[in-house]
C-alpha cells in the first residue's frame, strides 16, 4: 500500500484543479473532520485521520501544501483528491464535482433562500422528543421529511452534518429511515456524518452495514473491503436491536459468497439461523410483533442467492409479516414481503406459486425510501418470469431496470439482467 501511494505521488499526472475547486475540498474536509487545518500538528493529525478512515496514507506534507501552508507551485495529485473527497462521503473527485455542481446551480436558480428555509424547518421538527413506534402521526411525518430530504441532494447536503448530531435523527432517520436507493450515491454522506457523531457499537453495526451494502450493490470493492474490516471487528451481540444484528450477519455472509468461500458460508449461515433467532423476541415490544429481524435476514438470504435459506425463513414468518398492517396502519412492508416470498419460490423451482404472489403486488405502494431498490427486483422478477419469446416485454423491462440502476449506480444487478438476453 505505502510503495503504491509514493509512485502515486512521486510519479504523479498533473491535475488541472481550480482554486475555487481546491477551496471547496479544503472546506469540506474541514467540516468532516471537525477542525481548521491551519498548523502543521493539524496535517499530522489529519494524516492519520485519512488513514484510518480510507486505508491510504497522504504525507503531512502533501497535506500542508493542500491547505497552503507551505508554499508550492504544483497541484494536487489526483490519487490526493480522490482520498480526500472519499473521506467527505463522496466516491471521487469527480463525483465531488459534480455534486458541488449540482447545488450550486440548485442555488444560482434563486431556491438558496428556500433551501435554507426547508432545511430550518425540517432541523426544527427533529428537536422534539423523541416518540415511540406506535405514533403514527409522527411515523408518516418522519416518512414524508424523509422523502424531502433524499429527493432533493443540495437539501440533503446542508442537513446531514445537523441531523446527524441530532439523537431523534440519528434514530428515526439514519437508523428506522435509510434510503435504500441512495447508498452509494446521496444518502452515502450521511451515513459518513452519523457515524462521525455516534460512536455506539450498534451505531457503528448500523453505519458500516449500510456503508458495505452501498459498496456491494455498486461493486466499489476497495471501498468494500476497508468497510468490512472495520465491520469485522465489531463483536456479534445479540442484545443490539434486532435489525442491524441482521445487516450484521447478512454482511458477513455476503462478503464471503464474494470470496467463494464456503466454509465461512456455512458457519454464518448457522449462525443466522441460530441462536439469533431469539431476537425476535427482544424485538416485540418495539415493532408490534413484526419480525424485523427476519425480514432483514431474508433480503440478504435473496440478494446472496441463498434462495432456500429465504423461502424457509419466509414459509415461517411471511404471514405475521403481512398481518402486522392492520395492527399498524404506517407500516408499509406488505408489498416487499410478498416480492421477496415471490422471489423465493421463483428460483426454488416453484414459479407458478411466484406468478400467484406478484399479483398481490402492488409496486407504487413500496414504500419511498425502498421504492428503487426493490422496484429493480420487481422489474428483475418480471424478466425471469416472462417467456423468452415475449420479446418487447422483454425490452421493456431491460429499459426501465437500466434506468433505475444508472440512477441508483447497482451495477450489481446488471449481472442478473445480462442472463436474460
Amino acid at each position: 500500500m505505502y510503495i503504491f501511494v509514493q509512485k502515486k505521488e512521486l510519479g504523479r499526472v498533473s491535475t488541472i484543479i481550480s482554486e475555487k475547486d481546491q477551496q471547496a475540498l479544503k472546506n469540506e474536509v474541514e467540516k468532516v473532520f471537525g477542525r481548521t487545518i491551519n498548523q502543521h500538528s493539524d496535517c499530522i493529525v489529519l494524516s492519520e485521520w485519512i488513514k484510518k478512515q480510507e486505508e491510504e496514507i497522504i504525507s503531512p506534507q502533501t497535506l500542508r501544501r493542500f491547505f497552503g501552508l507551505i508554499q508550492s507551485k504544483s497541484t494536487p495529485s489526483l490519487f490526493t483528491l480522490n482520498a480526500l473527497s472519499s473521506c467527505c462521503g463522496f466516491e471521487d473527485w469527480n463525483d465531488f464535482i459534480e455534486k458541488k455542481k449540482t447545488h450550486n446551480n440548485y442555488q444560482n436558480n434563486g431556491n438558496d433562500s428556500l433551501l435554507m428555509a426547508q432545511s430550518e424547518i425540517i432541523e426544527s421538527f427533529f428537536n422534539i422528543e423523541a416518540t415511540e413506534w406506535r405514533d403514527n402521526n409522527f411515523f408518516n411525518s418522519v416518512r414524508q421529511i424523509s422523502k424531502r430530504i433524499f429527493s432533493n441532494p443540495s437539501l440533503a447536503d446542508l442537513l446531514w452534518d445537523k441531523l446527524a448530531r441530532n439523537p431523534t435523527a440519528q434514530r428515526w432517520l439514519f437508523e428506522y429511515s435509510p434510503d435504500m436507493a441512495g447508498l452509494a450515491g446521496t444518502f452515502r454522506k450521511g451515513i459518513v456524518s452519523y457515524l462521525r457523531n455516534k460512536k455506539t457499537q450498534e451505531a457503528m453495526v448500523y453505519g458500516y452495514t449500510l456503508l458495505f451494502l452501498g459498496d456491494y450493490l455498486s461493486e466499489n470493492f476497495k471501498s468494500l473491503n476497508i468497510h468490512y474490516r472495520k465491520l469485522a471487528d465489531l463483536p456479534l451481540d445479540s442484545g443490539i436491536y434486532c435489525l442491524p444484528l441482521a445487516r450484521q450477519l447478512g454482511t458477513h455472509l455476503l462478503y464471503y459468497r464474494l470470496q467463494n468461500n464456503r466454509e465461512e458460508q456455512r458457519k454464518w449461515l448457522l449462525l443466522s439461523n441460530g441462536k439469533y433467532l431469539t431476537a425476535f423476541a427482544h424485538q416485540l415490544e418495539h415493532t408490534f410483533n413484526f419480525p424485523g429481524y427476519h425480514f432483514m435476514m431474508a433480503d440478504y438470504l435473496l440478494l446472496g442467492n441463498y434462495y432456500n435459506e429465504a423461502l424457509e425463513i419466509l414459509e415461517m414468518h411471511c404471514p405475521a409479516m403481512i398481518t402486522v398492517k392492520s395492527n399498524h396502519p404506517s407500516y408499509d412492508h406488505v408489498e416487499i414481503v410478498y416480492l421477496m416470498y415471490a422471489i423465493a419460490n421463483s428460483f426454488t423451482g416453484n414459479e407458478e406459486k411466484a406468478k400467484a404472489l406478484m399479483t398481490k403486488i402492488q409496486p407504487e405502494k413500496i414504500c419511498f425510501i425502498y421504492q428503487k431498490y426493490f422496484m429493480i427486483r420487481y422489474l428483475l422478477l418480471q424478466l425471469h418470469l416472462t417467456g423468452s419469446s415475449a420479446t418487447l416485454k422483454k425490452n421493456k423491462l431491460k429499459n426501465e431496470v437500466q434506468q433505475l440502476i444508472a440512477e441508483t449506480g447497482y451495477t450489481y444487478f446488471t449481472h442478473q439482467l445480462n442472463q436474460y438476453f
